[in-house]
């Protein structure tokens, strides 16, 4: 008789991929937009501190409130009270278990960001994938496929890549020509769906070994105040999806007078993209 470990079942891979990390990105995006949406609706109770408690005496429900220890009891005639207490009972209830949820996906990014792991050396290899029957990213297809890009102000991409790619600054362009001239796959202002809506990072890249999401944002003018005021949010917003400066989210900054330039960009390319440790 064979060893039953020799024939594994046919579902014995199945979430075994990095891609488990993007599942995690996307429920963690799921869970951050529930959370906005209750904590808006708990935001609109005016008396927070009234609690519904239901007795029951044989088949028979009995509604009270309670409020600072004292107990009152709420008449079947209320049912529109008893209802509404009900529903903020539910909320409560809902964002304390989305705050564990959303916690326990923080933690598993944090600890998967650093996977440059044998399992994702052995599913870049397609003929392996085709093998044990799961897919391999293809960078080239995930390249040159469609994405939304962002829609506002389209006349300001003035500035023009060697490839021909408009972009809105000049240091766009450096950091641009430098993906390219390493040939390193990446979408320029492509969506991100948030809780607190769609935004669009200057650069989405694909890693080309670990076929990891990056984004690179550049922040261009941080010497303006108003400027810099605006810049926090949107770094507090990445990392509450999983992207963390100096991980897997590169920062890069410039004023009047320290400029951005071509060597600066080179030298990021080839420590997040082409160093000998993922190599």
């Amino acid at each position: 008789m064979k060893n039953a470990r020799e024939n594994p079942p046919s579902d014995v891979f199945c979430n075994r991929s990095p891609a488990r990390s993007g599942e995690i990105h996307s429920d963690l995006k799921k869970l951050l937009k529930e959370k906005g949406r209750l904590e808006k609706i708990l935001a609109t109770d005016a008396t927070p501190k009234k609690q519904l408690t239901i007795y029951f005496k044989g088949n028979a429900a009995k509604w009270y409130i309670s409020e600072d220890g004292a107990r009152a009891y709420l008449p079947k005639s209320e049912r529109d009270e008893a209802v509404r207490l009900a529903k903020f009972a539910w909320c409560r209830a809902r964002l304390s278990e989305i705050n564990t949820e959303i916690l326990a996906c923080q933690r598993y990014l944090r600890v998967f960001r650093h996977s440059s792991s044998h399992l994702q050396i052995l599913l870049k290899n397609k003929e392996f994938c085709n093998l044990i029957g799961e897919s391999s990213p293809d960078i080239e297809e995930w390249k040159n496929s469609s994405f939304q890009k962002n829609p506002t102000h389209p006349e300001h991409l003035q500035y023009t890549t060697n490839t021909g790619l408009c972009v809105r600054s000049k240091s766009e362009v450096l950091i641009a020509t430098s993906l390219e001239k390493y040939a390193i796959p990446f979408r320029y202002e492509c969506l991100l769906d948030t809780p607190s809506g769609p935004i669009y990072p200057d650069f989405t890249i694909m890693h080309p070994k670990t076929r990891r999401l990056y984004i690179w944002e550049h922040f261009g003018m941080i010497d303006n105040q108003a400027y810099s005021a605006k810049s926090l949010p949107k770094i507090c917003t990445y990392s509450q999806l999983g992207y963390f400066p100096n991980d897997n989210l590169i920062m890069t900054f410039e004023s009047k007078d320290h400029p951005f330039n071509l060597p600066e960009a080179d030298d990021l390319v080839r420590k997040y993209f082409l160093s000998e440790a993922l190599k």
